[in-house]
């Protein structure tokens, strides 16, 4: 199983709630992008309120994955503010969490979620913790994009799972961008845009705050997009292959 397909997501037109479980201190709202019904992995926003803390050390028995979108949250030591990265294996202890100003997150996690108290912890998994990579450097500093494009696209590899070929990652596509071809990519792909617009096609447009989760061998193009930036999430070895050279 995995998340589900879809085509097109407005977070604002998804219902906020509010995040329950056991252990976990009342406050937190989320919207739910989407869900693994058979593992309970899900992808989300969260809201994390101003002042709300939670003090106890803790770790979960899943792993978890966040982009700060707005404001800043400290965890132990550490303050992630806007457009840092952070990756957790399951297992990990960490904690206190608290954020003053308040702050949301784009958030996922692989399997069912848990608060496990205690500072014992598991056995590593072997997963390694990325502690606040930051997005926010300038373009210079990005790799070219893998792909050819009309237009040189930039990336920035926040992980990549080198016995899977998951991975995930931040990119920038410049303006006036147009790939005229009729394609699909061979794995999962999960994408959330973050600033400029982007359409797969004449009838589906992409603006900041829209999500997508195209299954492997969604054919989409001709492929337009202006300022672009998103992040991506592939789930296993992504190549993209264009129909008609398939078909030829």
């Amino acid at each position: 199983m995995a998340r589900k397909a879809v085509r097109r997501l407005e977070i604002e037109q998804v219902t906020r709630e509010v995040w329950q479980a056991d252990g976990l201190p009342t406050g937190l709202v989320i919207r739910v992008l989407n869900v693994d019904e058979e593992t309970g992995a899900r992808t989300m926003i969260v809201d994390v309120p101003p002042g709300w803390e939670h003090a106890t050390p803790r770790w979960h028995g899943c792993d978890e994955e966040f982009l700060v979108l707005e404001g800043e949250l400290e965890i132990g030591a550490s303050r992630y503010r806007e457009g840092h990265y952070v990756f957790r294996p399951a297992g990990l202890v960490h904690g206190p969490t608290r954020s003053s100003g308040g702050c949301r997150l784009l958030y996922w996690h692989e399997s069912a979620f848990d608060v496990r108290p205690g500072s014992a912890g598991a056995a590593p998994s072997g997963k390694p913790f990325i502690d606040g990579r930051d997005t926010t450097v300038p373009k210079e500093q990005w790799e070219r994009f893998p792909v050819p494009l009309p237009t040189p696209a930039l990336m920035i590899r926040l992980r990549t799972q080198e016995e899977t070929g998951c991975d995930t990652t931040l990119e920038w596509i410049p303006p006036n961008t147009m790939s005229p071809a009729r394609e699909y990519h061979t794995a999962d792909e999960e994408i959330y845009i973050m600033d400029g617009w982007a359409a797969t096609d004449p009838k589906h447009v992409y603006l900041p705050g829209s999500y997508l989760f195209w299954e492997a061998k969604t054919v989409h193009g001709p492929v337009h997009a202006w300022d672009l930036t998103c992040i991506v999430k592939h789930y296993g070895v992504q190549e993209t292959v264009h129909v008609e050279e398939e078909r030829g």
